[in-house]
């Protein structure tokens, strides 16, 4: 086993200091990309578009359904896209399992879980990645199960292991 050396000490100190800098967590940075989101989940909830695109930059590219659908460009079309979807739900239980921030991105798994105006429970799990720029959205990826979600939007029962993934 080596000795504990004043210059290993220092050297571990330092390592450990440069670490959250170099995960994306130091200071305010990785919290800053998680609260402007978790702020973007509640303005949903409340049905508050214009807060939502407060926090998208102008050049925002949202792939809404990445691999499934082309994503909206600008603030322009996030707005038609929000309104659109937002008026076929009833109410909102989004939430967010885990994230990771790393730079200026966020890694998000999360649970959409509403309720649509024909009475339909839709919970749906997602993985999402965040760009910042500005402190702003800059792009945005969501990826699910499109069949789920189409199958649930049908009032298909919710699976049991999507349930698991819920916590319940």
């Amino acid at each position: 086993m080596s000795k504990v050396t004043r210059r290993n000490l220092i050297l571990c100190l330092c390592a450990a200091l440069m670490l959250p800098a170099a995960l994306g967590s130091a200071g305010n940075g990785a919290a800053e990309p998680l609260a402007t989101y978790l702020k973007l989940i509640e303005d949903w909830k409340r049905g508050d578009i214009e807060a939502i695109l407060e926090v998208m930059h102008d050049d925002i590219v949202w792939h809404f359904s990445a691999g499934g659908a082309a994503p909206v460009r600008g603030k322009a079309q996030a707005r038609e896209w929000m309104e659109n979807y937002g008026g076929q739900i009833q109410s909102s239980n989004w939430r967010v399992v885990h994230h990771a921030v790393v730079g200026d991105r966020l890694f998000i798994e999360g649970m959409e879980d509403y309720v649509t105006n024909e009475g339909m429970h839709v919970l749906l799990p997602y993985a999402g990645v965040y760009e910042f720029k500005d402190g702003k959205i800059i792009a945005w990826r969501d990826y699910f199960s499109r069949i789920l979600s189409n199958n649930l939007r049908a009032g298909k029962p919710i699976p049991d292991y999507v349930r698991e993934l819920a916590g319940g």
